[in-house]
């Protein structure tokens, strides 16, 4: 009769055992969760603009808990809000999140200035924290996080080193003494970068007479004398030209060919010479 009396007091104090201390476990355990961000924004903007991201988090995983959406912006970036109240220290706390629910947040920023800077990168993750105090236990940490790269349409992309001249050239006119001749050089740019510091400077032949005139592009600076020029002329943009037109009254083929020696250079374009005959 010993032996069912025994058994009876230990499974009483198993059962003891077993649901005190597991009633207190799950007062301190953390949900597990599978919280996920998605996130759209604009593709360009300009530093400055008023712009607008949709986050989406979702909880994919198998218990509710709250979350809180940090931000990370371009540096500079002000005026961040959500449902027009301020973002407070970059983060966006969310209600709780049940599993397979999902919220949409619309945050508002006037982004910041990066003149350099190819893109406007935005960062935003899913934090599991809040002062210290965990709010969850996430499966997969693949999915926390997502960005939008803005393209930055004032950072001048066409700054470098990669800057081709070419210059090319003809005459018109009869070379008869006294009348007018015309020379006119074309330079190009068949680069990827902007042509900076460009210059050009000629010496038109004695056949081809004093120079009249000369007809630069808007924002040449420089000077022409009767028998040779010398100008600095605006950056270059790839795929663009600079046409100069050269007027003289001629002297005569008996003093030699009509036309010129001209030169060209620029700080990343390379240096060039035209004899134009």
């Amino acid at each position: 009769m010993k032996r069912p009396t025994v058994i009876t007091v230990i499974t009483a104090l198993t059962a003891t055992a077993l649901v005190l201390p597991a009633t207190a476990a799950e007062a301190e355990r953390t949900p597990e969760t599978d919280m996920s961000v998605r996130v759209t924004g604009p593709a360009e903007a300009s530093p400055g603009a008023m712009v607008e991201y949709v986050v989406t988090v979702a909880n994919e995983g198998p218990e509710a808990a709250p979350l809180i959406v940090a931000t990370t912006m371009p540096k500079g970036t002000t005026k961040i809000s959500h449902d027009s109240r301020p973002v407070v220290d970059g983060g966006i706390p969310v209600d709780t999140l049940n599993p397979g629910e999902s919220r949409t947040l619309r945050i508002a920023a006037r982004i910041g200035n990066h003149k350099n800077a190819p893109v406007l990168p935005a960062v935003f993750r899913a934090g599991g924290s809040d002062q210290g105090q965990v709010l969850f236990n996430d499966t997969n940490t693949s999915n926390n996080a997502a960005e939008v790269r803005t393209k930055n349409l004032k950072q001048d992309s066409l700054n470098g080193p990669d800057a081709r001249l070419g210059i090319t050239g003809g005459i018109t006119g009869t070379g008869t003494p006294g009348s007018a001749l015309t020379q006119t050089v074309t330079i190009g740019n068949t680069g990827v970068h902007r042509a900076t510091g460009v210059w050009l400077r000629a010496v038109v032949n004695p056949a081809s007479g004093p120079i009249t005139k000369v007809t630069t592009v808007e924002g040449a600076t420089g000077s022409h004398g009767t028998t040779g020029l010398n100008y600095r002329l605006p950056n270059l943009d790839p795929g663009k030209t600079h046409v100069i037109t050269v007027t003289t009254k001629a002297a005569g083929t008996h003093l030699g060919p009509l036309g010129g020696d001209y030169y060209l250079g620029g700080s990343n374009g390379g240096d060039h010479e035209l004899v134009l005959r």
